[in-house]
């Protein structure tokens, strides 16, 4: 079924033309005209998007081109951690996490079992297989001293490890990242590219928000949708 012009007919007049045109730079953004791949929802509570991965995965594969003529390479990735807010009530930016953590879906290490007698250098993720990479250190002696020493909580046997960073909207390094919806949870795989500089970017659109003034666009994370914030 070929798209038409979006139309959220809801909630207050600026947050219904932010919502649309959302919506159209995200199909622009990826060259795609069927309504398979984003889904627009009203509920008593609000408005929302929904991205179709599994659609878009194999759109992907067949629509490489970037810009200029050159080709783009795709990777796979799982968001590890995704950004947040210093004050999250208020959408407030100052403190909180500016950008995406990112692991491969190639990567593959083994989830911490506490008790566990872990050597040296030892790889593995905690608390579960969405959570960060620990590597362990400092381990003597028969067991090793890691065993019983929880990742997060024991620096002196554990270190976290660096990661795929995002920090950047698509080709936009003008803002923070927090100022740009959708906001991709904690669990899903997304595309994602690198630019000649070897900045990594989520090969998705996004629709900067504005500045923190009447009617400006943020995510609300816990909700999992946009919001139109009044000052």
């Amino acid at each position: 079924m070929e798209f038409e012009r979006p139309n959220f007919v809801d909630g207050h007049p600026l947050l219904r033309e932010k919502m649309n045109n959302l919506t159209r730079d995200i199909f622009r953004a990826i060259n795609i005209r069927t309504d398979r791949f984003i889904s627009q929802t009203k509920s008593p509570t609000g408005m929302a998007l929904g991205l179709n991965l599994e659609e878009l995965r194999q759109h992907l594969a067949i629509k490489r081109g970037g810009g200029g003529g050159g080709p783009v390479t795709i990777a796979w990735a799982k968001i590890i951690e995704q950004p947040q807010y210093g004050d999250p009530e208020n959408f407030l930016l100052p403190n909180g996490r500016s950008y995406y953590t990112l692991r491969l879906t190639t990567s593959d290490y083994p989830i911490y079992a506490a008790g566990t007698s872990y050597v040296d250098d030892s790889l593995v993720v905690f608390p579960d297989a969405d959570g960060r990479v620990y590597k362990s250190k400092g381990g003597t002696g028969t067991p090793p001293v890691q065993s019983g020493h929880q990742p997060d909580t024991s620096p002196d046997y554990w270190t976290v490890q660096e990661e795929l960073k995002v920090e950047y909207a698509l080709g936009d390094k003008r803002f923070d990242l927090r100022r740009y919806t959708p906001w991709f949870p904690v669990g899903q795989t997304v595309p994602i590219i690198q630019d000649a500089s070897a900045v990594w970017y989520i090969w998705a659109a996004m629709t900067y928000g504005g500045e923190d003034d009447e009617a400006s666009l943020r995510w609300n994370s816990e909700d999992g949708r946009a919001m139109a914030c009044y000052s």
